[in-house]
Parts: structure tokens; C-alpha cells; sequence
């Protein structure tokens, strides 16, 4: 990701059960400097009510410092069908988690006083609602709208904030939707995602490497005046 533009990174896991590679062992394998984190929302937030801080690491001498929150998580159902319980999961991972990431981030840089790029997991569910994903979709409006927040209040330290907003990416949660969706739509799957090929302009899944791609440039240098963007 972020590493193969040489920068140094620190990452978020909030929820590990939808990452196949650790951020660090991806980072690690370009030979770059990377620090991991990882915690439940639950942790976090007992971290919050005690007023401890999540331990940032201070990694001097780089061009940028970046901290990237990759957390996610999604509950398939109609919204009069999703209970409290499945809405507060999906908040407390996606808003909630971005929410810690963004504060303990802004807190580090500031201190630091050296700038530096902090990036959100929004998604296209953040810019139009989709049917059976409410939740979904509100907790990826609220990461959007946070991101734009945090970009005016950040600017005059020279911290951009900005988020990644992807469409249908070749994921394990597309194909958990893909599998999902019949009951609520009487579509089989291979239908399903062929529904979504078919309404993204290139006509083709997005992958993992594309959003890396568009990570590193927002993380770059070429990206100093982007900020407040959740980027489709």
C-alpha cells in the first residue's frame, strides 16, 4: 500500500476477521518502516472512557507521516430488520473506530509538528444509500462527513484528512453480500455480482490493488493540496 511510496505508516485494525494480510506484513515485505495496531472497538472505547491515549509511535525523519485506517465491518438486512444490537456493531466499528483513529492520529501529528496525512475507509455507501446495508450506509456517511470536518479543523498543522471510497471491490464482503442478497431479492449470486460489473463504468470488480493505488497517492506528496476528499 502506502509503503511502496517509501512512507512511514501506522494502521489501524479494528475488525482482523475481513484482513487476509496484516497491513505490517504487507509493509514489511517493501522493506519499509511500519507500526500496527490493533483493538476491538470494545478496547478502544474502555481506552476512551479512561482517557488513555492509543500509542501512536513517533517516527521521526520522513517525508510524511500517514496513519490509515483500513476498519470495516457490514450487517445485510432491511433496516426494519436490523436490531440495535447488529447497529451499534456496525457504528462502533466503522464510525466509532475512525472516530478513535482520526482523534489519537491528529493528537500524535499535532505533537509531532511535522503535518501529515491521515486516511478513513469511506465507501460509495457513503455518498448514496443502497438497499439492505442501512447501517452500512449511515456509518460510512458519518465517516465522510467526519472526514471533511477534520480536514478544516487539521489544515493549519498541515495534516490532510481524506478518505477512500471504493465501489464493488473483488472482497470477501462482496461475495458475503453476493451470497446474502438472494433472500432479500430472489437473485442468485452470480447474477448479483454481475448486476454490479455491470453498473460500474469500467464494467469490472475493482481489486485490492486498485485501492492501494489510490491510498499511496493520497499518502504522497503529490497530494498536499487534497484534503477533506473521500475519494470514489
Amino acid at each position: 500500500m502506502v509503503a511502496n511510496a517509501g512512507l512511514a505508516t501506522w494502521s489501524s485494525l479494528f475488525d482482523r476477521d475481513h484482513v487476509s494480510q496484516k497491513p505490517a506484513e504487507s509493509i514489511d515485505s517493501h522493506g519499509q518502516e511500519n507500526s500496527e495496531g490493533a483493538c476491538s472497538s470494545t478496547a478502544a472505547a474502555e481506552a476512551t472512557k479512561q482517557n488513555k491515549p492509543v500509542p501512536f509511535p513517533d517516527v521521526p525523519q520522513k517525508d510524511v507521516s500517514v496513519v490509515a485506517d483500513p476498519s470495516y465491518t457490514e450487517h445485510d438486512s432491511e433496516t426494519y430488520d436490523t436490531t440495535a444490537e447488529q447497529w451499534d456493531k456496525i457504528m462502533a466499528v466503522n464510525s466509532r473506530g475512525t472516530f478513535l483513529c482520526y482523534k489519537y492520529a491528529a493528537m500524535q501529528m499535532v505533537r509531532q509538528g511535522r503535518g501529515g496525512r491521515i486516511i478513513g475507509a469511506a465507501s460509495v455507501a457513503g455518498k448514496m444509500g443502497y438497499p439492505f446495508v442501512g447501517a452500512y450506509c449511515a456509518s460510512k456517511f458519518a465517516v465522510r462527513g467526519l472526514t471533511q470536518a477534520a480536514a478544516k479543523e487539521l489544515g493549519k498543522h498541515g495534516i490532510t484528512v481524506n478518505a477512500y471510497a471504493p465501489g464493488a471491490i473483488d472482497s470477501i464482503m462482496l461475495s458475503s453480500l453476493a451470497h446474502s442478497s438472494p433472500k432479500d431479492t430472489a437473485m442468485p449470486p452470480e447474477l448479483w455480482l454481475d448486476a454490479q460489473i455491470k453498473a460500474t463504468p469500467l464494467e469490472r470488480l475493482g481489486t485490492a490493488n486498485d485501492v492501494e493505488s489510490l491510498v499511496s497517492f493520497i499518502a504522497s506528496q503529490e497530494s498536499q493540496f487534497i484534503t477533506g476528499q473521500s475519494v470514489r
